[in-house]
């Protein structure tokens, strides 16, 4: 089925906002279509290597997001290969394919930290206040913003990962870009990246 296209990773979603939540909950924040993303364990092992460094509370965005500055998927494919030159055309394909329409984070993911998933909703509520951040860091204590994820592309041998991410900290505060993994004896490892910074 058709998706609207992902929205900017500062921009909320058209969804109608829920009530605040005033404290941090004890759960995963999750919607009815959270489950069936068909995110598998090797896509969960990619996300985890964002991570490895940062083993405290996350909030993720649990709609996945892409580089909405790209005005076709012919401008992404073009951009990554001359900034990330090893990353192979059928990785790219990949990618593209994957990320045609918005998904789900699930609440079940296996990325070897605790998440709390910040839903449509709650995104819509939150980012209509002024200085967001501030209140999301009083409602998600130990954290400094939210990470978003696109969906990841394979190549056929699934050793070679491409997919975008980013961080939100507040208004006009983001860091984010496309990444090129590799898997060497097992373990998925960083080999690429390019992006930019807002702040």
């Amino acid at each position: 089925p058709d998706e609207p296209p992902a929205s900017a990773p500062g921009e909320p979603p058209t969804s109608t906002p829920d009530e605040p939540t005033t404290s941090a909950p004890s759960e995963p924040i999750v919607d009815a279509t959270s489950q069936s993303s068909g995110i598998g364990s090797d896509e969960q092992a990619v996300y985890a290597v964002f991570f490895a460094e940062n083993p405290g509370i996350t909030v993720l965005r649990q709609a996945t997001a892409t580089d909405t500055s790209m005005p076709s998927a012919q401008d992404t494919a073009d951009f990554v290969r001359s900034g990330l030159p090893t990353v192979s055309d059928e990785t790219i394909d990949a990618y593209l394919k994957n990320n045609e329409q918005i998904d789900q984070l699930p609440a079940d993911m296996n990325i070897g930290v605790a998440y709390h998933l910040l839903s449509p909703a709650e995104w819509a509520e939150l980012s209509q206040q002024p200085d967001w951040g501030s209140v999301l860091k009083e409602r998600y204590p130990g954290t400094d913003g939210f990470m978003f994820f696109s969906r990841v592309g394979f190549n056929a041998a699934h050793d070679q990962a491409l997919l975008y991410v980013g961080k939100l900290y507040g208004p006009m505060a983001v860091e984010a870009g496309y990444y090129a993994l590799e898997k060497q004896d097992g373990q998925w490892r960083i080999v690429g990246q390019i992006g930019r910074v807002m702040a």
